[in-house]
């Protein structure tokens, strides 16, 4: 509400505006007082018409690198803005609105040195860009989300922002795209030893395991969880979600 009053308000300003100059060059006259009503009016027209520009026309994708990722990781987000009309915008503003939930930054293994400062690695990710498209049809905007937290993300809309040269008269959208990222823990190499035991039946017991996730097959989790006391663990949960 307040931005439409807002609007408004400019609006009658350069109206207003406008009457000024055209009573000026009446009541004034001479080719100095026309010459400068004539050449201010296609200014005023083009800032007439900002407010009224059809954003809901043009065409807006976004496009991530990958869908999946690791704790730690990075993806790439690329917008791209078609339009049919080439009307001279002199900037444009596009925007990303980032979910919450990448406001938390994984920095691998050096957050463990930052426990009682949990601000070290929390930040408010703005994914922010300005372009002078001017005539150009098609646009394209990449954004680079670093130090992935680990969870699901939902991206939910797209802002876009212009303008008049001299801020005077400015008029913005938002686009609704749904889109999701989801971020795994980080795949790390694990080793683990054990010392030679025997069983019952007199037979020995593997020394030790080497132990690495995305290598590791089904069937010798299964045969893992089982020796260590867990049976059933993998049939009752994917393997992707098994962490150690």
């Amino acid at each position: 509400m307040k931005s439409t009053m807002h609007r408004i308000r400019k609006i009658i300003q350069l109206l207003l505006l406008s009457g000024v100059l055209f009573a000026f060059a009446m009541f004034q006259g001479g080719f100095v007082s026309w010459f400068l009503f004539y050449s201010v009016v296609p200014l005023l027209i083009y800032m007439l018409s900002i407010p009224f520009y059809p954003f809901n026309k043009w065409r807006v994708n976004r496009v991530l690198s990958s869908k999946y990722g690791q704790a730690g990781g990075s993806v790439l987000i690329t917008i791209t803005l078609e339009r049919k009309i080439p009307f001279p915008l002199f900037y444009l503003v596009v925007e990303e609105n980032s979910p919450t939930t990448l406001n938390y930054q994984d920095i691998g293994q050096e957050k463990y040195k930052y426990l009682n400062d949990q601000q070290f690695y929390v930040e408010n990710r703005v994914f922010r860009k300005l372009l002078f498209p001017l005539f150009k049809r098609k646009l394209t905007v990449t954004f680079r989300v670093a130090n992935l937290p680990r969870g699901q993300h939902s991206f939910h809309s797209i802002n876009v922002q212009t303008g008049d040269p001299f801020g005077l008269i400015s008029n913005q959208y938002v686009w609704e795209i749904e889109d999701s990222l989801v971020v795994y823990p980080a795949v790390r190499s694990l080793e683990w030893k054990q010392r030679m035991d025997s069983n019952e039946a007199g037979g020995q017991i593997l020394s030790s395991y080497t132990i690495i996730s995305k290598q590791m097959s089904y069937q010798v989790f299964e045969s893992i969880f089982q020796e260590i006391g867990f049976p059933g663990l993998i049939g009752k949960q994917p393997l992707e979600k098994i962490q150690l």
